[in-house]
């Protein structure tokens, strides 16, 4: 469990979750957008053990989960020793992930979404937005471009990853060069990890955007740690679009990055892209 004092939205059914979700998805999204994160039952598995993967939408590892949504859901598979294979699922699972591990090592879990759109009521909206993620300089170049102080539009994509670890009898495989966290999948905005995050507590993090590095990102860090609380703490990737970030001890972890661009076409006014990274240690 992310955090104590959450066991009901655990034990919540997948009518009223799915119900949930398509009331949320008929009814116009406003205002700020938050974390999108994959959210595993279990961080250690068996091989051949059954694991479900919740995908989330809310703020420091409290959010809505979401069931399977063949509209919103663009590419999910799993990475591990064995490579790379898809996941597959029917509209209003819950959670709404399940695959089975099959090698022992280190099983990566991605998704990748389709777009929405999100509108900010006003400028002082959308500034707030931009100030949580240090992308206040785009305020100054939203004004360069004579766009509107209201009914601001944004489309936006989110790219999720999680890591889980598969024992087989009961010793942990060592993933050496088959680790599927270091190596990109393909994400438009890609959260890579330098090793394994059980293994040492400074973590080399890069940053993809259309598969260069991106640099002087910001990237958030959310910590769940045992007694429940969630700390949060900032780094800023490097002029190669790398950086260090320091793991403070046990629990379960969310990177997450926001890249801001400008769109292709007059539909909305600015594209947004939203990866994040779960692991637990």
């Amino acid at each position: 469990m992310l955090r104590t004092g959450c066991a009901d939205r655990r034990t919540a059914s997948w009518i009223n979750a799915a119900a949930l979700a398509l009331l949320m998805m008929m009814l116009p999204v406003t205002g700020a957008a938050h974390e999108y994160w994959l959210e595993p039952e279990i961080w250690q598995a068996d091989v051949k053990q059954v694991i479900g993967i919740g995908v989330r939408n809310g703020e420091e590892f409290v959010g809505t989960p979401l069931p399977w949504d063949d509209s919103r859901f663009v590419e999910i598979e799993a990475v591990d020793a064995s490579g790379n294979r898809p996941i597959n699922g029917r509209l209003g699972d819950y959670p709404a992930i399940t695959i089975a591990a099959r090698t022992p090592g280190l099983l990566l879990v991605r998704l990748d979404t389709g777009q929405r759109v999100i509108e900010y009521a006003d400028v002082i909206q959308f500034s707030r937005f931009l100030e949580g993620h240090a992308l206040g300089e785009k305020l100054a170049r939203h004004r360069d471009r004579n766009l509107p102080l209201s009914e601001i539009r944004e489309r936006y994509y989110r790219y999720a990853k999680t890591l889980v670890t598969v024992k087989e009898g009961g010793d942990t495989a060592e993933p050496g060069t088959a680790n599927p966290a270091t190596k990109p999948v393909g994400q438009r905005l890609e959260i890579v990890l330098g090793n394994d995050p059980k293994k040492a507590s400074i973590l080399p993090v890069s940053v993809f955007f259309d598969g260069d590095k991106l640099p002087l990102r910001q990237i958030e860090l959310f910590h769940a740690v045992l007694d429940g609380t969630v700390k949060r703490t900032t780094a800023v990737t490097d002029a190669q679009g790398d950086v260090n970030i320091e793991l403070s001890g046990a629990g379960q972890y969310l990177v997450n990055v926001v890249h801001l661009t400008e769109p292709p076409d007059d539909d909305v006014h600015w594209v947004s892209h939203w990866a994040s990274f779960t692991f637990e240690r």
